[in-house]
């Protein structure tokens, strides 16, 4: 299975970024192609040792980013055509959400803060896994 997990960054100290590690790792040590996609992180080494895949999205950060983000994403859906897209994110449940409707890629969200005001959005998602 070809899955791509999409998060706005991959910073330590993060808790839905230590589930997304840990999930793309161990994806990745069961046969998986896996790739995190993020705009920055802490974990690019950690990660290309467990043979997943690390992405860094160029236009990631703000609204003024947005549209060149979400066609980055797009851009990479289609040039590796993974089965599953994985949001972790608010925005990137939006950026995979596009990208998943342009492909036809089904998007999982897991909601990892469901206080937050706009995690609505996690309901893009075909499926949602709450933790």
């Amino acid at each position: 299975m070809k899955i791509i997990h999409l998060l706005k960054h991959g910073m330590h100290g993060n808790g839905h970024v230590h589930v997304a590690v840990d999930l793309a790792c161990a994806q990745a040590a069961a046969g998986h192609e896996v790739w995190f996609v993020q705009g920055w992180g802490s974990y690019d080494e950690l990660l290309a040792r467990h043979g997943v895949g690390v992405v860094s999205l160029t236009a990631a950060g703000g609204l003024k980013g947005a549209p060149a983000c979400a066609l980055e994403v797009l851009r990479l859906v289609r040039r590796t055509r993974p089965d599953v897209l994985h949001a972790h994110m608010m925005s990137s449940a939006v950026f995979g959400f596009l990208a998943g409707v342009a492909t036809r890629t089904p998007l999982i969200t897991t909601m990892h803060n469901s206080f937050d005001r706009h995690s609505f959005l996690m309901r893009l998602g075909r499926k949602v896994v709450a933790v």
